[in-house]
């Protein structure tokens, strides 16, 4: 969900393990306060794929079907979850 029509591209992926892979990319000038997805029920696990290429654990908080990630995304800054 874009803070005030800012432009962003999300591309999603189910693994074979049944997870989601989301790949989110500001494609605005203006930075992204936070991540908000809409999802259906909240997630049992939610990773953060690092520079290094390892998986790591990331804060995030679900209400009312809205997955928050309380991390900034700078213009072209990419975003990488895993959601089981």
């Amino acid at each position: 969900i874009p803070e005030d029509d800012q432009p962003e591209t999300l591309l999603v992926r189910r693994a074979s393990d049944g997870s989601r892979l989301l790949a989110l990319v500001n494609t605005g000038y203006d930075a992204i306060k936070e991540v908000r997805l809409r999802i259906a029920a909240k997630p049992g696990e939610v990773k953060q794929l690092a520079a290094d290429g390892k998986w790591s654990d990331v804060e995030t908080r679900f209400a009312d079907g809205i997955l928050t990630v309380p991390r900034k995304l700078e213009c072209y800054e990419t975003l990488v979850l895993r959601i089981r």
